[in-house]
């Protein structure tokens, strides 16, 4: 079994290496944080890591981040001009201050968080374009073809 400590590497080294495909890290990669999110997960399953997907939808508006043994890995904070790392970390209360880490939803997968985000009409830049055309499928499938998405 492995270590607390070589986990919490892991989970760094894979998150590195998923927001390194998105651009540099000074980049704030401003509202793709569903998008980078998703991405993390599907390779955080893919290393069989639990993990959930949250999501923060308050008033101010909405944002995506992962959370590992309630610990948030946020790879697009550098937006809200708060944080400088690339890949931000930090146990999760449940009590955060900043709105966008104050959780409302969680999801297990991410195609459950884009099903959310197609129903709820996300703009197309938002969405895993991927996960968002085998969510849309599938909804055509089940939903009559007048309320498909």
């Amino acid at each position: 079994m492995a270590t607390r400590t070589h986990l919490r590497k892991q989970h760094l080294k894979i998150a590195e290496q998923v927001r390194s495909k998105f651009g540099p890290p000074r980049a704030t990669l401003d509202c793709l944080c569903a998008v980078v999110t998703a991405e993390l997960s599907l390779a955080l399953h893919e290393a069989h890591i639990p993990h959930k997907i949250a999501l923060a939808d308050t008033d101010m508006g909405s944002h995506a981040f992962i959370l590992v043994n309630d610990t948030i890995i946020d790879l697009t904070a550098k937006q809200f001009n708060r944080h400088n790392k690339a890949v931000y970390t930090k146990p999760f209360t449940g009590k955060e201050r900043s709105w966008y880490h104050q959780a409302t939803t969680f999801f297990d997968t991410p195609e459950e968080l884009v099903r959310v985000q197609v129903l709820n009409h996300w703009p197309e830049n938002q969405v895993h374009g991927r996960l968002a055309k085998q969510v849309r499928a599938d909804l055509a499938a089940r939903l009559p073809h007048e309320e498909a998405p």
